[in-house]
């Protein structure tokens, strides 16, 4: 499992910061996703994209 900080909307960031203020901890939110499973030829696609953009990509499963 992978996770990148989450994006949060105005009223997920509001819950966030009650949240702080009540226990005076700083939070943290994170999205979490699997891995997915690919072939020979989606990882020599997706190595050259990660070239050309000198990033690493992960192939991820959606719910969609």
């Amino acid at each position: 499992m992978m996770c990148s900080f989450a994006t949060l909307d105005h009223e997920a960031l509001k819950i966030l910061e009650n949240v702080e203020g009540e226990t005076g901890k700083t939070i943290l939110a994170y999205d979490c996703f699997v891995p997915e499973t690919i072939g020979e030829e989606e990882i020599h696609k997706i190595r050259e994209a990660e070239k050309k953009l000198c990033r690493t990509l992960v192939a991820i499963k959606t719910e969609h």
